[in-house]
């Protein structure tokens, strides 16, 4: 199973679940799949200190060049105009 997430939105969900107490459940949604794939990490200094706490047995992959998420924002922004 592979689970896609943003950083922001695992750091909201996680402060969320601490503040109502299920913190320790929350943090099965992250370690249960096979491959957690955290998006939008930002910076490297970041990255590598984030990746230093969370991966202490994984193999992590970095992935290298332009975002496609510009590209479908773009499209999408372009469908909107068509359709109005």
């Amino acid at each position: 199973m592979i689970y896609f997430t943003s950083l922001d939105d695992m750091v909201r969900h996680l402060k969320a679940a601490e503040a109502a107490g299920r913190l320790t459940s929350k943090l099965r949604t992250y370690l249960r799949p096979n491959i957690l794939v955290v998006d939008g990490v930002g910076k490297e200094v970041l990255a590598t200190a984030v990746l230093d706490r969370l991966l202490h047995h994984c193999d992590v992959i970095s992935v290298n060049g332009p975002s496609y998420r510009p590209k479908n924002r773009l499209a999408a922004i372009e469908r909107d105009a068509d359709a109005a």
